[in-house]
């Protein structure tokens, strides 16, 4: 089967995640999943980067991590989440993800991604806290 159908059809079995990579180069295009979930359904392929990985995966089992080869277990854990569009920034607590025990890259599925997206856009359940910015100065 071609590669572009298989994509098709676990988008729309929803049986794909998110990494944490692909959640920081989202926020950096300031794509949400929907915006990406769109362009994997309607888009077509206009360019091939060669040996750029692919962010949005197929689940399949047993499950191994695209970066170490570590096997992902099936389990989620509580983790914290830090996002940001333009230059407002978000800490989500207590996010389910499976985590690689190697390496420790995460993943997050396409629902946990669109719940992230929609509190980012309309900010509901925020608390404000003071955070620290300190800019380093290279030594020299």
């Amino acid at each position: 089967m071609p590669p572009a159908r298989r994509i098709r059809q676990a988008v729309i079995g929803r049986l794909y995640e998110f990494t944490r990579h692909a959640l920081e180069e989202m926020d950096d295009d300031g794509l949400s999943e929907t915006d990406v979930r769109f362009a994997l359904l309607r888009g077509e392929v206009v360019a091939s980067l060669g040996d750029d990985r692919v962010h949005c995966r197929v689940t399949m089992k047993p499950d191994f991590c695209e970066y170490c080869n570590g096997a992902l277990q099936t389990g989620e854990r509580l983790v914290t989440v830090h996002r940001h569009v333009g230059d407002r920034h978000f800490i989500f607590e207590r996010v389910p993800a499976r985590v690689c025990p190697r390496c420790g890259e995460r993943y997050f599925s396409a629902a946990i991604v669109r719940k992230m997206d929609r509190e980012m856009k309309h900010r509901r359940r925020t608390s404000l806290r003071p955070v620290p910015i300190i800019s380093l100065s290279p030594e020299g």
